[in-house]
């Protein structure tokens, strides 16, 4: 029953993002054209760099532009979807977390669906099929759902750390500053980490989900993995779920214990 309600709440916020769009136009449309020139800025960038002759060893401007189909598709997804992980500590510090833990359903994963942009969501997913396209790189359908599927993993541990972050306001109250810092863990999304030191990329493998933002699951579709680098790579996305999961339920319930809303 809950469930069903909190279906129909977002179809509301659906419709009231689609009217914020009619009614803004102009911020609409501003958005659009902003959001299409970095684009092309970064496709831009990358085909100079090619053209210098300082690419990535072993990547093509080909391989790059899927590299950056799934660079676009990780921020597309992270802004639509987990990057408000990083605002909880918000409900933490207004004093509004008791409500919320009055719901059925656990305030975290409340408060991420009901600030999901599907708008977004649905425009990422189409910039993805374009660059892909554009690539012309052969489409193997199958490890593009892989792909797809490793992103969005990463971006649930990334989701994972953003929550741990946002408990510190159990203790110290207003995080803005944790806010901040979470959303520059982004950046690391940018670039194929294969340009790492190899203590950094162990580090980014096993302890912190960087390498699986987007150039794991490159890696995958283009075929530059080994079995042995493969293997690695789906140990140390499990190995982040693991840690970031208990990491965090433990934060979690250290933290309610601390708690005192500003009525309590």
């Amino acid at each position: 029953m809950y469930l069903v309600k909190l279906r129909s709440v977002n179809k509301i916020l659906l419709k009231l993002r689609i009217d914020r769009c009619k009614l803004f136009k102009t911020d609409t449309i501003l958005s659009v054209i902003s959001s299409l020139t970095y684009l092309v800025a970064n496709l831009l960038f990358w085909y100079l760099i090619n053209n210098t002759g300082f690419l990535i060893d072993g990547w093509s401007y080909s391989d790059i532009l899927v590299f950056i189909a799934y660079s676009e598709l990780f921020f597309g997804l992270e802004s639509a979807i987990f990057s408000v992980a990083s605002r909880f500590w918000f409900v933490v510090h207004s004093g509004s977390l008791d409500v919320n833990l009055s719901r059925p359903l656990d305030p975290r994963f409340r408060f991420i669906l009901l600030n999901m942009d599907y708008i977004k969501i649905i425009t990422t997913f189409i910039t993805f099929i374009v660059i892909i396209l554009i690539s012309k790189q052969k489409i193997n359908i199958f490890m593009h759902v892989l792909g797809i599927l490793i992103v969005m993993v990463s971006n649930f541990i990334l989701m994972l750390i953003r929550f741990t972050m946002s408990y510190m306001s159990f203790w110290f109250g207003k995080m803005d500053a944790i806010s901040e810092l979470a959303d520059c863990l982004t950046w690391f999304n940018k670039y194929p980490l294969t340009i790492m030191p190899n203590i950094i990329k162990i580090v980014f493998k096993i302890l912190l989900p960087f390498y699986f933002f987007s150039t794991f699951s490159t890696e995958a579709v283009l075929n530059k993995l080994t079995m042995q680098t493969a293997i690695i790579g789906c140990l140390g996305l499990i190995s982040n779920i693991i840690i970031w999961i208990v990491i965090n339920n433990y934060v979690w319930k250290k933290g309610r214990e601390k708690y005192e809303s500003i009525n309590g």
